[in-house]
């Protein structure tokens, strides 16, 4: 709530106070260290229905953007990043899998995004600016799958399946399961702040590779 009041006054502020104007950036660059909270690789795997992946360790999203003005208003880049989560492997929402319900084992998944972006300026008042932008680009995603060894020896005795009943459609033959999770990624930032001149503290709100929230500090080169 506090955050969405200060949100909402810096809009009004913006619009409000005489003498806003975009600065003349053309030609300068801007680089960008941040970090990101509550990504969409965090919880890929995150469904309401069955065999489903619970995260509940997360390293936030580390992101270096790099950022150059083609016209005062617009400017493009690129960014790179990694994201790691790890996670319990479950049977999901007993209610769609016939009354199954616990964990079947953990997961890492370690990710690395690269994208071209597009960064617009909205309104800039001395060293206060508002702005958005979006991505789009690729990430490739290692993920390590380690059953539960009782879950796993239920149904697998060096690997051959023993199981008269099938094999669970989560369960593979070996394990732990190294699979590539490569896809597809895009990022868009609906709303965000610089304050500062040169050196300056950065917080993004959007949707994507990038999360909810993305902070840290960018220098004007």
């Amino acid at each position: 709530m506090h955050f969405k009041a200060i949100s909402h006054a810096l809009i009004i502020a913006f619009f409000l106070c005489p003498g806003i104007a975009l600065a003349s950036d053309k030609g300068s660059s801007l680089l960008l260290l941040s970090c990101g909270m509550v990504t969409v690789d965090e919880f890929r795997g995150v469904n309401s229905t069955s065999y489903m992946d619970i995260p509940y360790k997360y390293s936030t999203a580390a992101f270096l953007t790099y950022r150059y003005f083609i016209t005062d208003r617009i400017a493009i880049g690129v960014t790179a990043g990694i994201d790691n989560v790890v996670g319990n492997l479950t049977y999901g929402n007993p209610n769609f899998n016939g009354g199954l319900d616990g964990t079947a084992g953990t997961y890492i998944r370690n990710t690395c995004t690269i994208a071209p972006e597009v960064f617009v300026k909205y309104f800039q008042r001395h060293h206060a600016l508002l702005y958005g932008g979006a991505g789009a680009g690729f990430t490739l995603a290692k993920l390590e799958k380690a059953y539960s060894p009782v879950q796993y020896a239920t149904f697998y005795q060096n690997g051959v399946n023993t199981a008269s009943g099938g094999l669970p459609p989560y369960l593979s033959t070996q394990n732990p399961v190294y699979a590539n999770e490569n896809h597809f990624n895009a990022q868009l930032t609906a709303f965000g702040v610089r304050l500062g001149g040169k050196i300056a503290w950065n917080i993004e709100i959007g949707f994507g590779y990038k999360g909810l929230i993305n902070t840290g500090l960018s220098v004007k080169l």
